[in-house]
């Protein structure tokens, strides 16, 4: 549901009978300028029903100072960082609870992503970063792939249904 407008988002929340999955969106509260992030009421109703919203490292998506320095073709155009990411999974984890949060780090379809997270060989800086932050192994193994690994089998079985 990540390329959806927010009523289009509560359609399908209003219909699925199986969990969904934001695969590359962010926290809205976190980038206000940017409407593929999620707002804390959107996260809420995914996680309430099972769901998963997969952090974007797009720095378009993690910074709002990221849009206006791009459009403006500043010398310095911030692009976000480990941490900043952090912040989002943070958000997105004391809004819906860490079941409801992973990874969607979005390679292939933005043009920034932070200096620090530039592709899957410096997944550790982040794993370090939430370990920092109090995240336990097992909170961090949801993240990286666990909750994500719970919908789909869901969405399996309901499907066999």
């Amino acid at each position: 549901v990540s390329h959806l407008s927010d009523d289009a988002f509560d359609d399908v929340m209003r219909v699925s009978t199986s969990p969904v999955v934001a695969t590359h969106s962010s926290a809205r509260a976190l980038t206000p300028g940017w409407e593929r992030n999620l707002d804390d009421a959107r996260i809420r109703r995914l996680a309430h029903a099972r769901g998963v919203i997969q952090v974007s490292f797009g720095s378009m998506f993690l910074t709002s100072e990221y849009q206006p320095a791009f459009d403006a073709n500043a010398p310095v155009i911030p692009r976000g960082s480990a941490a900043l990411i952090a912040d989002h999974i943070d958000h997105i984890v004391q809004v819906g609870g860490i079941d409801c949060v992973g990874i969607g780090s979005d390679y292939d379809g933005v043009p920034s992503v932070p200096p620090d997270m530039a592709d899957v060989s410096t997944y550790p800086r982040l794993v370090e970063e939430l370990l920092r932050r109090g995240y336990s192994e097992d909170d961090v193994r949801k993240i990286l792939g666990g909750n994500l690994m719970r919908v789909w089998v869901e969405v399996e079985r309901l499907g066999a249904e």
